[in-house]
């Protein structure tokens, strides 16, 4: 009897690593990590996402498409969709418009701050965990610090975000596109056929569409539909 309940579980759990394995390579269903912090704070670093190529991409959506460089040879990255193909994309002083309107504004982003470098007094009285944030000195009285958009309201103190000056040239921008843009002030730019843009929700830490280029959209391989 020991035994044949032995071997109904053993059946049991070869089964499901079949049908994982299956749904894996089929694409039906896909376990992500998300090992960087280029899409906090709505993919946080460590965390895993389910994703899956039954469902058609849409602007909104995060997206894992097949990316191919130097450093890393072939891998697979995910950024937040922004734009497809014929929309136009625009970002005016470190805010993304798509097709005109205000695509930043329901979403909860990742961004420099900069402030009075006084302030990180009443940050370590808080209960913020300094050593989580990234701290940048700007000169002897100011730093920037990497935050999320939601906590800012929390601070007492004066902060403001960190936003490249419009006649600033970020070199690798111009090198895709050769424009004299950077990634807070870029565009317009309509989306070509077979393409897509692709923005990090940590929009100052991340290295997307503004710095790498459009993608093909046939790279395209999974759309998440749940992260933990």
């Amino acid at each position: 009897m020991k035994k044949k309940y032995l071997n109904y579980i053993l059946y049991v759990f070869t089964f499901f690593i079949v049908v994982y394995y299956a749904l894996n390579l089929s694409g039906i269903l896909v376990l992500y990590n998300n090992p960087t912090i280029s899409n906090s704070p709505n993919l946080p670093e460590g965390s895993r996402s389910i994703g899956t190529n039954t469902i058609t991409p849409k602007n909104g959506d995060f997206v894992c498409y097949n990316f191919n460089d130097e450093y890393s040879g072939k891998h697979i990255r995910v950024h937040r969709l922004v734009g497809l193909e014929g929309d136009t994309i625009q970002i005016k002083k470190g805010v993304v418009f798509l097709n005109g309107k205000n695509f930043d504004k329901d979403l909860n982003l990742t961004h420099f701050y900069k402030t009075a470098k006084e302030n990180l007094i009443q940050l370590k009285k808080s209960e913020v965990d300094l050593s989580s944030i990234i701290i940048e000195q700007i000169d002897n009285d100011t730093i920037k610090l990497l935050l999320e958009d939601s906590f800012i309201k929390e601070l007492s103190f004066e902060i403001h975000r960190f936003i490249s000056d419009e006649d600033f040239i970020n070199q690798e921008t111009k090198a895709i596109y050769n424009k004299p843009w950077n990634e807070d002030n870029f565009g317009p730019i309509i989306i070509p056929e077979n393409k897509i843009f692709v923005l990090g929700d940590n929009r100052s830490y991340t290295i997307d569409s503004r710095t790498i280029g459009l993608i093909n959209a046939d790279e395209i391989v999974s759309v998440l539909i749940k992260t933990f």
